[in-house]
């Protein structure tokens, strides 16, 4: 109930609900729901407004313990606007309690968020 009550309030509601549109996808799926979840909680620090350093600091951390840190370590080969553009709707669509950030996230701000990601 407490993890339930933890990740639908906010403070893991992004990384989750990305496991939505990510499995969605073919490419994804020899990948596991921690992993999925660990490159959501990048995108959650970019959407919630973390500071640079803080974010590379995480993914710095994620390659030496081998947690991924962009798309094409869970499963794509390439990243495609196409590909982005149905993770996020997915995800918008089907997890309600992303809502629930401090900081309105429209499908277009999540759109961003992820391509910022892939920019790290």
């Amino acid at each position: 109930m407490l993890s339930g009550i933890g990740f639908e309030s906010g403070g893991l509601a992004l990384a989750h609900g990305l496991t939505r549109g990510l499995t969605a996808r073919m490419e994804t799926q020899n990948t596991l729901h921690g992993e999925l979840v660990a490159w959501g909680l990048l995108v959650q620090l970019v959407a919630e407004g973390r500071d640079d350093e803080f974010i590379n600091d995480v993914a710095d951390f994620y390659k030496a313990i081998g947690l991924p840190g962009c798309l094409k370590d869970i499963g794509f080969d390439s990243v495609e606007k196409e590909a982005v553009h149905a993770i996020a709707n997915v995800t918008y669509m089907e997890a309600p309690y992303i809502r629930n950030l401090k900081k309105p996230l429209s499908l277009d701000r999540l759109v961003s968020c992820i391509w910022a990601v892939e920019d790290l």
